[in-house]
């Protein structure tokens, strides 16, 4: 049953969302005077709650998390449909009024990054051979790049590991085992090509990665490090962990990279890009560049309007549609 209850939800739902949800609300029940019991839970606690959640909430997607954690907790403990409380009239309007004020709007959405900086940034750190630069820096430059041109999350990123890496004349193919959208957990695969600027082709970025590292196996393509270590031995004897590496550590890459090329604080970069920017930045490249429905598959999008979120067009392209009237 327990194995069962855990299924029913992706495990970035709980381990991302739900269970912080979750404590939260034990903790606010618990803090009533009297107590109140957290499960089944009456309408005007869930209520209580709700609104404490929008009263503090940036955007509607946490208010939205919680009235989802709370169906989810009564749906689990076999309490009718018709008398979960997150059902009541009062409830709905909570979710309304949230919807309404904080909006659908993304917060603190990033620029896409550009590919001429991207470029940049990678020949700086590794300069004209893969082989002389430190691991770790051909690392962070091949993560970044293949980020780019696979138009991959942090999650899918992660998840790429050495055996599931194939190479061709022409491309290499990575099968991600699990990516966000894979419903019914079948994996995906991502095609990159061969590029025809050498040094930063990501093709050959990934086989010397591999090379240098000695990685065999599942073992995971880009590992984190131990940054104790890293403060007194220096990035060439920087020990790798074998592990996947952290989104902190992801983050520390892409800025490394970024400021290489434009010569600009990390911290005020933070303020424009972010890991995302990598999977905007490709996606406004090519979704001018192939037929839409390639574009939709290469970035595992759910849906058009998904993917349409991931675009920046430019002012002359959207000038263009008036001057196409012909006044």
């Amino acid at each position: 049953m327990r194995a069962a209850a855990v299924s029913s939800r992706a495990p970035g739902t709980w381990s991302n969302s739900y269970t912080s949800l979750l404590a939260r609300f034990v903790a606010f029940c618990r803090a009533r005077e009297p107590p109140r019991q957290v499960c089944p839970a009456d309408c005007m606690t869930v209520c209580l709650f709700l609104q404490l959640v929008a009263m503090q909430a940036n955007t509607y997607s946490v208010v939205k998390s919680a009235s989802g954690m709370l169906f989810t907790l009564h749906e689990l403990a076999m309490v009718p449909l018709g008398s979960n409380p997150t059902k009541c009239g009062m409830a709905k309007v909570i979710r309304a009024a949230a919807k309404r004020r904080l909006g659908l709007k993304l917060v603190n959405q990033k620029d896409p990054l550009p590919f001429e900086v991207l470029r940049a940034g990678v020949l700086c750190m590794i300069g004209s051979s893969w082989d002389t630069c430190p691991l770790i820096v051909l690392s962070w430059a091949t993560m970044v790049m293949v980020m780019w041109c696979g138009l991959l999350r942090y999650s899918d990123m992660r998840n790429i590991f050495v055996c599931c890496v194939k190479f061709f004349p022409s491309h290499m193919e990575i099968f991600l085992c699990k990516r966000k959208n894979d419903q019914f957990r079948r994996g995906d695969m991502v095609f990159v090509g061969r590029g025809a600027h050498a040094t930063s082709c990501p093709v050959g970025m990934v086989q010397a990665l591999i090379r240098r590292g000695g990685f065999k196996g599942r073992v995971p393509l880009f590992q984190g490090w131990d940054g104790r270590v890293a403060r007194w031995r220096g990035l060439d004897g920087l020990v790798l962990s074998g592990m996947p590496v952290s989104y902190d550590q992801c983050r520390v890459a892409f800025f490394r990279v970024v400021s290489k090329a434009t010569a600009r604080p990390e911290d005020e970069l933070r303020a424009q890009f972010g890991t995302q920017s990598c999977r905007s930045g490709g996606a406004t490249v090519l979704a001018h560049r192939v037929e839409f429905r390639l574009f939709q598959q290469h970035g595992a999008w759910a849906s058009a309007s998904s993917a349409h979120r991931y675009i920046q067009d430019s002012v002359e392209d959207r000038v263009a549609v008036s001057l196409a009237l012909g006044y």
